[in-house]
């Protein structure tokens, strides 16, 4: 039951993201199928307010978080049927596991890092105030529905 509700509140907040990022770009004058481009969509998203660096290492740091996860997911899972096969030596094993586990956490440490960076000068960038770029961080998908809903209601699309 617990579960069920988990990955609905996810999943509808994964869809108010994709839907606020859709309308922040058509808001900005991209073309609004760029936003549903893992990785380059935060290059366009970081090039509304004039920081390109900080989109391409946010990409960057997006794309080696997901990579390490499955780095760390591929170890985990060899290490749990490795009992049958004898593939690694068990200071391998534990070398393998801790490197993963350490290079999925410096990941998540950057991503973190630079996804606060760059919702902060957007925050900034809109005059928005500051603790509404702690709720986009940890709740991106109701913060970009609601800076995406917001400039589609001040502007109507530049219609």
């Amino acid at each position: 039951m617990g579960e069920t509700i988990f990955k609905t509140i996810c999943s509808i907040s994964a869809l108010l993201g994709i839907i606020g990022m859709w309308m922040i770009f058509q808001y900005n004058g991209e073309k609004p199928w760029k936003s549903i481009i893992p990785f380059y969509s935060i290059y366009i998203f970081s090039k509304t307010f004039n920081e390109e660096r900080l989109g391409k290492i946010l990409a960057w740091c997006q794309f080696l978080l997901i990579l390490s996860v499955f780095i760390f997911y591929g170890v985990f899972m060899a290490l749990l049927f490795e009992a049958d096969n004898n593939y690694l030596s068990l200071d391998s094993e534990q070398f393998l596991f801790a490197g993963s586990l350490i290079f999925l956490f410096i990941n998540l440490v950057i991503t973190f890092i630079f996804n606060i960076k760059l919702h902060y000068r957007y925050t900034i960038f809109r005059g928005l105030p500051v603790w509404f770029m702690l709720i986009w961080v940890f709740v991106s998908g109701i913060g970009y529905f609601y800076v995406g809903y917001n400039d589609a209601q001040n502007d109507n699309y530049h219609q």
